[in-house]
C-alpha cells in the first residue's frame, strides 16, 4: 500500500518520529478500511520528502499550467549527446509517477 501526505500535514507530521507517523497511518488505514488489522503492518517504509535537500520538500516537480503541451515541453526529454534525460518530469503520460 503507497500513500502521500501533502501540504501542511506532511510539514506537521514531518516532526514526528518515523514510529509516530507508522502508527498515526496504520491507524488512519485501520479506520479508512474498517479492518485492525491494517495496525499490524508486515513492514512499514517512508521517505520524509520535508526533509530532502535537493528536491526541497516534493517528489515530483510541478511545472506552471500548459509547460509539457507547450512547444517547449519537449525539450525536457530531448538528448543532449549521449545524456538521455529521464524520470516522472519526462514521462508524456502519467506524469509525476
Amino acid at each position: 500500500m503507497v500513500g502521500f501526505i501533502t501540504g501542511d500535514q506532511a510539514i506537521s507530521l514531518s516532526d514526528l518520529s518515523k514510529e509516530e507517523r507508522r502508527v498515526l497511518i496504520s491507524n488512519h488505514y485501520a479506520t479508512l478500511f474498517n479492518d485492525e488489522r491494517m495496525k499490524e503492518s508486515i513492514d512499514y517504509m517512508e521517505k520524509d520528502w520535508v526533509k530532502e535537500e535537493y528536491s526541497d520538500g516534493c517528489y515530483v516537480s510541478n511545472c506552471p499550467p500548459g509547460l509539457i503541451t507547450s512547444p517547449s515541453g519537449p525539450t525536457i526529454r530531448q538528448r543532449e549527446g549521449r545524456i538521455h534525460f529521464c524520470g516522472t518530469e519526462t514521462a508524456e503520460i502519467w506524469n509525476g509517477f
